[in-house]
């Protein structure tokens, strides 16, 4: 609801100060929402007046009409029952392969489209574009790497990386990490040779080109 409302009320304020194309573009820039949070503080801000009417609006005015487009849309996508309206339904993420907007080969190298959690400003800060007018809420960046380490202890910190340790599809390291991840869970991370070399499932060994190679 916050979100939705959100988007609406700064793009009813826009919309009499720019047209079409240029509104999606401020509304697309990443931290164009640092500037729009300060337009709340103020109940008299001039943004929210719309310049194409007679009545001078005021913060009340253009949130009230917000919250009960938001509502309409939310009950129109989601069910009439708000208990059973999910974030995740409108704030998604499909992890894609750089070869993942080929249909032919989109099934097979992109992983599957899930639910997200987080926000702009959350601690599991999870990005959209409020610019685009199909999906929003779409999830376009976030915590992809994740780490803790103590210090006291650096030779087994934790980690964890949002698809797997491959970028080639057919490997069974491509997305294996990508559950894990979305539950917050981590995996070791051990720094000592001596345990790496007991522990290690396979040896990559780089050798420099000969000559002719």
């Amino acid at each position: 609801m916050f979100f939705v409302t959100y988007r609406d009320s700064v793009t009813h304020a826009l919309r009499d100060e720019f047209e079409e194309r240029g509104l999606e573009f401020v509304m697309a820039q990443r931290y164009s929402t640092n500037v729009a949070d300060l337009w709340f503080d103020q109940e008299d801000h001039p943004v929210w007046e719309d310049r194409s009417t007679a009545a001078v609006e005021k913060r009340k005015d253009v949130l009230i009409g917000s919250f009960k487009r938001a509502v309409a849309r939310l009950a129109d996508e989601q069910g009439s029952d708000p208990l059973r309206w999910r974030w995740g339904e409108i704030h998604d993420l499909q992890i894609r392969h750089l070869f993942g907007s080929e249909k032919a080969i989109a099934g097979f190298v992109n992983l599957p489209r899930t639910e997200a959690a987080g926000g702009l400003d959350s601690v599991w800060k999870s990005h959209f574009d409020l610019g685009n007018p199909k999906a929003p809420f779409r999830t376009m960046a976030g915590p992809a790497y994740r780490q803790v380490i103590d210090l006291a202890d650096m030779d087994h910190g934790q980690w964890l990386i949002d698809t797997g340790s491959s970028g080639w599809p057919g490997s069974p390291h491509y997305g294996d990490r990508h559950e894990l991840w979305k539950q917050g869970q981590y995996l070791p991370m051990v720094s000592s040779w001596p345990e790496i070399r007991a522990t290690a499932e396979a040896v990559i060994t780089l050798r420099a080109p000969r000559e002719g190679d």
